[in-house]
């Protein structure tokens, strides 16, 4: 009889707000759904900085390292990934499979042909090779690779009348001026919706692996980073402005060590070290910080149950939350008592 399986699948550049658990109803994301409803999904989830090497760190950081202290407790450790940029971060695994990506990628006729299914497919032959307990960590640039959605998956996205989208070999990154075609950014969601279409289709297949059926198997999704879509003026990570559409990342896991729920507990990415470390009897360490502080330059965001401060310079903006989902309505002027408390807790 094969092994039980823990399965960890980061993502980078993962917008919560595309995905079904958290609200998302553009796209169709049913494996993702099927994966939280069996699980427990982390709604304030957030990374604490726009370095994805940082942000594998967090969740990694450990003496001995994860890999390690899996081998320790007897299971074969494998690591899948498709960016070897990280690698340096990470370290123990006795198998490590790389999923080479050509510098130039065009779109495929197929799902077949995408990055992510060529990830996948390596994953699962890894699953099929090894029978023993098994410690698997899949690595996917996610929406900071190609954007290679087969033209299907566009196109189920489009209304009849909307233009069909560019293709973005390399993610789209940069401001959106009053002046710009709306249909510029339209058609970058879109492109984005179908990559995350893919994601989920891939995903299907990974999930479906018999190994992963057996209850005392474990899945965890984690996105590294989010991804902005012009919500504030601006698309992609390089030189966003510190939103939360940029750091707050989903965060799912299905385990028989924890309950079917909606944890609302203000979470960092190096918290769910104690959900990734082997199982044990000791009893799971729930996230539920006061408040998280994220830094980037000139700018510093405060993030708490009841509020968002935006720092840049001298300037202050604040939300409050969780009504105001997408920071759209700047209460500092009316609420300075808070913005005052809330800037002495960033110094």
């Amino acid at each position: 009889m094969a092994g039980v399986v823990r399965l960890v699948v980061t993502v980078d550049g993962l917008s919560p707000q595309f995905l079904g658990p958290y609200g998302g109803s553009w796209v169709s994301t049913p494996s993702i759904n099927q994966l939280a409803g069996h699980g427990c999904v982390f709604e304030h989830a957030f990374c604490e900085s726009l370095d994805p090497q940082q942000s594998i760190r967090d969740l990694w950081k450990a003496e001995p390292s994860l890999f390690e202290q899996y081998a320790a407790a007897g299971y074969e450790t494998v690591l899948v990934h498709d960016d070897d940029s990280w690698l340096s971060e990470m370290n123990g695994a006795a198998q490590l499979v790389g999923v080479e990506v050509p510098d130039e990628i065009e779109a495929g006729d197929s799902i077949a042909d995408t990055r992510m299914a060529a990830l996948v497919g390596a994953a699962l032959e890894q699953l099929d090779k090894v029978n023993s307990n098994t410690f698997i960590w899949v690595h996917s640039q996610g929406m900071l690779g190609p954007w290679d959605a087969p033209s299907e998956f566009i196109s189920n996205i489009l209304d009849e009348e909307d233009p069909v989208p560019p293709r973005y070999e390399h993610p789209p990154g940069h401001s959106i001026g009053k002046d710009d075609d709306p249909d510029l950014l339209l058609g970058i969601r879109q492109s984005y919706a179908a990559q995350i279409e893919v994601l989920d289709t891939c995903l299907e297949a990974l999930f479906d692996h018999p190994r992963l059926k057996h209850e005392s198997s474990d899945i965890f999704l984690i996105g590294l980073r989010g991804y902005p879509l012009g919500e504030h003026a601006h698309v992609g990570l390089q030189d966003a402005p510190l939103f939360g559409e940029s750091f707050h990342v989903p965060v799912i896991v299905r385990s028989n060590l924890v309950s079917r729920q909606r944890w609302d507990g203000l979470t960092l990415l190096a918290d769910l070290r104690c959900f990734l470390a082997p199982p044990n009897d000791s009893d799971l360490q729930w996230p539920n910080r006061r408040h998280l502080i994220v830094k980037q330059n000139d700018e510093v965001t405060l993030r708490t149950q009841e509020w968002l401060l935006r720092r840049c310079g001298e300037a202050n903006e604040l939300y409050a939350k969780p009504d105001d989902r997408f920071e759209f309505n700047d209460v500092a002027d009316i609420m300075t008592e808070v913005v005052d408390d809330l800037v002495r807790q960033t110094m």
